[in-house]
């Protein structure tokens, strides 16, 4: 259900907000285990910086076309 969450609120910060930065509090630092995949640097990554810390999720998407700089999602 997170990572459902989540993906949906990448997709809107890429589409309907045009944010590129993302702060998700999790319900539990527990949860974070489900993004520890997404910390990994890889040329197909949606992120240019992604952080774990805590219950808090905090990253930056790579520029897109388009683009808003200066919009946040929270």
């Amino acid at each position: 259900m997170l990572v459902t969450l989540f993906s949906g609120v990448v997709w809107l910060s890429r589409d309907a907000l045009s944010a590129n930065h993302i702060r998700f509090l999790l319900k539990s630092p527990g949860d974070s285990q489900f993004f520890a995949a997404l910390k990994a640097v890889t040329p197909s990554s949606p992120f240019s910086k992604f952080t774990v810390e805590g219950a808090l999720i905090e990253c930056s998407l790579k520029e897109t076309t388009g683009s808003s700089p200066g919009v946040v999602a929270s």
